[in-house]
């Protein structure tokens, strides 16, 4: 049984899946991943009559996204895998929004400072800030942008899948897409030491 978290986004998810299907899924709007991850992780599992023993693998989104909300859902993926001594692998938040998409297409994410982390999938090229006022993307456009935003993107397609359902098809049928389970910042934090 795999477990996919994703606590990058606005909307917290998880998910479970089998040796071939996602069996279960939830979403909760949150910023406050940290106070929210474990107590839906918990009853998340026992709704679904899972116990952590029947986890074989987790798989937890890397980001970009929320600073906190990176690190929160990759602490946690990684405390279980330690404690339950099973794999944890990562996924890009980029290709999890981008899963069971046509690529090319481009992944947007809101930064909530006035642009968007981005990243072109199906091309090799790394990810990116993209301001709104820079040229036209060329590819179509996914992610997670606000609803007012949408218009300047008329190839606007809505994601597919939950961020933490894609996480666990991608380990599923696309493995070679998993990464380390580290995190993936395009801008430092705002806060320091």
């Amino acid at each position: 049984m795999f477990l996919g978290i994703d606590t990058t986004l606005p909307n917290l998810s998880l998910a479970l899946a089998d040796k071939t299907r996602v069996c279960a899924k939830h979403q909760v709007q949150t910023t406050l991943q940290g106070d929210y991850l474990i107590p839906l992780l918990q009853e998340f599992l026992v709704k679904n009559s899972v116990s952590p023993a029947d986890l074989t693998q987790v798989i937890c989104t890397t980001g970009p996204g929320s600073f906190t909300g990176v690190r929160i859902g990759l602490a946690c993926a990684r405390a279980m895998g330690l404690a339950l001594n099973i794999p944890v692998h990562g996924v890009s938040t980029f290709q999890a929004l981008a899963y069971g998409l046509s690529i090319p297409i481009t992944v947007l994410i809101d930064t909530l400072r006035g642009d968007f982390y981005a990243q072109e999938i199906g091309k090799t090229a790394p990810a990116y800030i993209f301001s709104p006022n820079q040229a036209d993307l060329s590819f179509p456009v996914t992610g997670v942008i606000p609803k007012e935003q949408r218009p300047l993107y008329p190839k606007y397609v809505d994601p597919a899948y939950l961020p933490a359902e894609a996480a666990c098809l991608i380990a599923l049928t696309k493995p070679e897409l998993l990464i380390p389970p580290t995190p993936l910042y395009i801008r430092e934090a705002d806060v320091t030491v």
